[in-house]
């Protein structure tokens, strides 16, 4: 007997969610669909993503599944497609939804790509960061917003872990975070990470270490003030020796 999705769920969605939150343990195994609780499956998500059709709008059952999944402590983007199809008042029919679900609607349209790029994958990041890597991989027109996003990131952190006042403790954490950088700025262009590469890595985050480490350790030296250059320093080298990356990478290196 064939396996009928749960209530509540077309087959087309139900196929969906079950194979979008399919594991490493299920690639080589067969598992009927029945036997799943799309619940279960969205709990152990690290991003839901709902999306409503919006040449149909927000059926009863889209209440009550957008319901269900915010109770879930996992975060939830609601996304309205086809929204090149609402021609007559797409603001307001946006907000009409928003009030129905008790929940903001980000509005795209995946034939044209309106704000599928500069919005749907921003938000998606940005609630879940661990994505950047393979959206900027997979994406090539979302690839270098990826990059600057890890790049902001990666600044962010050593310019925070450089206000600590004792000199040497922040080396560690900056060497790890510029490593982290760099390998994830080639894994986002394709480049392997073969042993070439590695000591490229190494090289380029020693020589952005170099000159940088001295000018902050004198700059420590000034209690409050000289802090606070530090942290400048750290934080704009960061960035400098991130842009210089995307630079490599795109010129084909």
């Amino acid at each position: 007997m064939k396996n009928k999705p749960p209530t509540g769920l077309n087959g087309h969605a139900w196929t969906e969610m079950a194979e979008f939150n399919f594991g490493p343990d299920y690639l080589n195994s067969t598992i009927p669909l029945g036997a799943l609780d799309p619940l279960e499956l969205a709990e152990r998500s690290d991003l839901l993503l709902y999306v409503l059709d919006g040449a149909n709008g927000a059926q009863a059952a889209d209440y009550r599944w957008v319901g269900r999944l915010r109770r879930l402590n996992v975060p939830l983007l609601v996304v309205l497609n086809k929204i090149d199809l609402i021609t007559v008042n797409p603001e307001q029919r946006r907000a009409e939804i928003e009030a129905r679900l008790a929940a903001t609607v980000l509005p795209v349209s995946a034939l044209s790509g309106a704000n599928v790029a500069e919005q749907l994958f921003t938000t998606m990041i940005t609630l879940c960061p661990k994505l950047t890597v393979a959206l900027g991989r997979e994406l090539v027109s979302f690839r270098r917003r990826a990059a600057h996003k890890l790049i902001n990131r990666a600044a962010l952190v050593n310019g925070l872990v450089a206000l600590e006042p004792v000199p040497l403790l922040d080396l560690p954490v900056q060497v790890m975070t510029l490593t982290g950088l760099m390998l994830r700025l080639a894994a986002v262009y394709n480049r392997p990470a073969d042993n070439v590469r590695r000591r490229e890595m190494v090289l380029a985050v020693a020589g952005g270490l170099a000159g940088r480490y001295g000018a902050q350790q004198l700059a420590k030296l000034v209690p409050f003030v000289g802090w606070l250059a530090s942290s400048l320093i750290a934080c704009l080298c960061t960035w400098m020796l991130g842009r210089a990356a995307i630079a490599y990478f795109e010129g084909g290196g």
